[in-house]
């Protein structure tokens, strides 16, 4: 019979330390009552905030005052529609094409769209350091929008987040692109490091994502554009194949009167 495991021929670095028995909890307490950072959920954060506020409050740790909660509650609105023709919806609905259940192209978007936010605070790194400092400089070029382009999307992002004084002028002036808009616009909300916009930008996009893959019926391929651009294939070089052989007429072996065909 063999020996067990906790006998001392068998024991290890596990078994010789003592672990805990539960895991750390370090926002949600499950209560009763359930609470998030502390703030009873059922008859404060339900009652008194929206659901954008008690999002922001999960991500900072305290309930945001009026103004912030009116911004962010834009900021994430704006950012909600993620259409078909970026990589997290498309990637959601191809995965629902192809006969996938609706969980599973769920979350084959949600892997697409946490990818796609990671990319983008990435590509802002020099913004929020520019925003972390004293704002005399330039704006980074790269987040300005060229002074002969008008970009309406721009125009429409600043009437949709509404008069406020938490964006810089300094940021306005530059002309900002709508990117570098909305992610100022989350960090002025108080989310400053790079994992809370991350973590702003799943949650903010995942519904749209969800809204169009609910439109999607699986094993739906037939009105799909798999042929676009046209396929051209061309095989790659190889040193051991042969080269083709040259069009033209085709020589025959020399054969003599009466032979058979």
């Amino acid at each position: 019979m063999a020996e067990p495991a906790d006998t001392p021929a068998f024991r290890g670095p596990v078994e010789d330390r003592e672990w805990p028995q539960q895991l750390p909890a370090h926002v949600i307490d499950p209560g009763p009552p359930v609470r998030l950072h502390g703030y009873e959920v059922a008859r404060d954060l339900a009652r008194h905030y929206t659901f954008a506020e008690v999002m922001l409050t999960a991500l900072c740790g305290t309930p945001p005052r009026a103004e912030v909660g009116r911004v962010f509650e834009a900021v994430v609105t704006l950012l909600l529609p993620i259409s078909v023709a970026r990589a997290p919806t498309h990637c959601a609905t191809l995965v629902r094409r192809c006969g996938a259940p609706h969980g599973a192209s769920l979350a084959a978007g949600a892997t697409a769209l946490c990818s796609w936010a990671r990319e983008l605070v990435e590509r802002h790194a020099d913004l929020l350091a520019w925003l972390d400092g004293d704002r005399t400089t330039p704006l980074p070029p790269s987040h300005r929008r060229p002074h002969a382009t008008h970009d309406a999307s721009v125009s429409a992002l600043i009437a949709g987040i509404g008069p406020t004084e938490l964006l810089p002028d300094a940021l306005l002036e530059h002309e900002p692109t709508a990117d570098a808009l909305l992610i100022a616009a989350a960090y002025a909300c108080g989310l400053r490091e790079p994992s809370q916009l991350e973590s702003m930008l799943v949650c903010a996009g995942l519904p749209g994502v969800a809204a169009e893959l609910g439109r999607q019926r699986p094993g739906e391929l037939q009105d799909y554009p798999i042929d676009l651009p046209h396929f051209a294939y061309v095989p790659p070089p190889r040193e051991d194949r042969a080269p083709p052989p040259k069009s033209g007429p085709k020589s025959e072996p020399n054969s003599e009167p009466g032979d058979p065909p």
